[in-house]
């Protein structure tokens, strides 16, 4: 199995051999300076599996280092390995805790505008942040269409308007202007 020392080499000895490359075609011209889609390609996942060799790599060194330490019976050091671990990720769980309870709190009140004979659309399979994206992408769909102003009552008969409290001078100018009085009152 090869060392991450020879992981590393063979990508620089790759990133070398590119370079190299790039100052010969640089030198043949300007427009024979640009590197082919297929080597392109081909470095990029040849560096792709480079990373992923590297990362299983290191991932079985530590597994293998536990293994050690557990035979050689060094539970103390490998319990404050694991103690060091844990306590990096409780920070981080702790506020994907209080994220997940805010979405949770945004979709309560996404569902709750929606009309009651829609909620049973929503795909219960979802995660909470898919059911928010889903409500987001058939919002227009999900909710009811507001209902048209018409003008309906707005200068009905019963305005509410007091044509008593009108003044015989008021009353004078509402009949010069050809008011009703409870127009003129409306306006006053």
């Amino acid at each position: 199995m090869p060392t991450p020392e020879e992981i590393a080499a063979a990508a620089a000895k790759t990133a070398a051999d590119e370079t190299k490359q790039a100052e010969e075609n640089k030198n043949k011209g300007d427009n024979e300076h640009m590197i082919p889609k297929s080597r392109f390609d081909e470095v990029n996942e040849a560096k792709r599996k480079a990373e992923e060799r590297l990362a299983k790599i290191e991932a079985d060194q530590k597994i293998e280092t536990e293994k050690r330490l557990i035979e050689q019976q060094e539970y103390q050091k490998l319990a404050e390995t694991r103690g060091k671990e844990l306590a990096d990720l409780q920070p981080k769980a702790a506020k994907v805790d209080a994220m997940e309870k805010t979405l949770v709190e945004v979709l309560t009140a996404q569902v709750a505008e929606l009309p009651e004979d829609k909620r049973g659309l929503i795909p219960d399979e979802l995660s909470t942040q898919q059911k928010l994206n889903w409500l987001a992408k058939n919002a227009a769909i999900l909710k009811a269409p507001a209902a048209i102003d018409v003008g309906a009552g707005k200068h009905g008969a019963d305005s509410g308007v007091d044509v008593k409290s009108l003044t015989p001078e008021e009353l004078a100018t509402a009949k010069q202007y050809h008011m009703t009085p409870e127009e003129y009152a409306k306006f006053k």
